[in-house]
């Protein structure tokens, strides 16, 4: 899968970091887990610093990148 649908925005397509073939990413400080309510008790979450959502956040994708002065036109 290359991409996430989310009803919330449903005029826009959120692509999954691993779909993005660039090679000048940064590397992230922190890493977002969301849909936690849906997670499994079995499944734990990666080490290292994170940001945790029972849900969706609520910013978009464009809302997150334009906040941290990394979004593109």
């Amino acid at each position: 899968m290359l991409w996430l649908y989310d009803e919330a925005w449903p005029e826009l397509i959120h692509p999954f970091a691993q779909a993005i073939d660039s090679p000048k990413l940064a590397m992230p400080g922190q890493m977002v887990c969301l849909k936690l309510q849906d997670k499994p008790d079995w499944v734990r979450l990666p080490e290292g610093e994170k940001i945790l959502f029972d849900d969706y956040p609520a910013d978009s994708l464009e809302d997150w990148h334009k906040k941290h002065d990394l979004y593109v036109e």
